[in-house]
């Protein structure tokens, strides 16, 4: 068939350029991105991931109390604020927590953006403060969660 010869000369000149072992890799990724797209697998996707963490792996223990801030419309309507509040709020209760661990934040190293200093920062500097005054023989004492202790 003639029809069936151009094809074939066509597709010859075509893998100079194209190399087909790409195709099917190809063909599977845009078919990934049209059904997260289409949304298809979302279902799923949250269905695996709920089944992952909370059925297979079990319950775990939080490494840190877990403190949970409701901020619903009567705290916005006592504020009289809205979401996201100002900076000048985050800072006075970096300086609060500070005050009540009796730490001078001119001695603690900012880890957050631009060197800012965050909670996990006071925090940080509370438990160093705390161990260095219990000294050398403070070695008993329980120890943080994660910490491995010398060596």
């Amino acid at each position: 068939m003639p029809g069936s010869r151009w094809l074939a000369a066509i597709l010859r000149s075509l893998s100079d350029v194209i190399p087909w072992r790409y195709l099917p890799g190809s063909a599977a990724a845009l078919a990934v991105v049209l059904l997260v797209a289409l949304g298809v697998v979302e279902e799923r996707e949250y269905w695996s991931l709920e089944r992952w963490f909370f059925e297979i792996r079990g319950a775990r223990k939080p490494a840190a109390p877990v403190v949970i801030v409701v901020i619903d419309e009567p705290s916005f309507f006592e504020l009289n604020k809205q979401w996201p509040f100002p900076r000048k709020w985050h800072g006075e209760i970096i300086r609060r927590i500070a005050a009540d661990k009796g730490i001078d934040l001119g001695q603690v190293k900012g880890t957050g953006p631009g060197g800012r200093i965050v909670q996990k920062d006071v925090e940080e500097f509370s438990a160093a403060t705390a161990q260095a005054v219990a000294g050398p023989g403070a070695s008993d004492a329980p120890r943080a969660a994660g910490d491995r202790g010398p060596g």
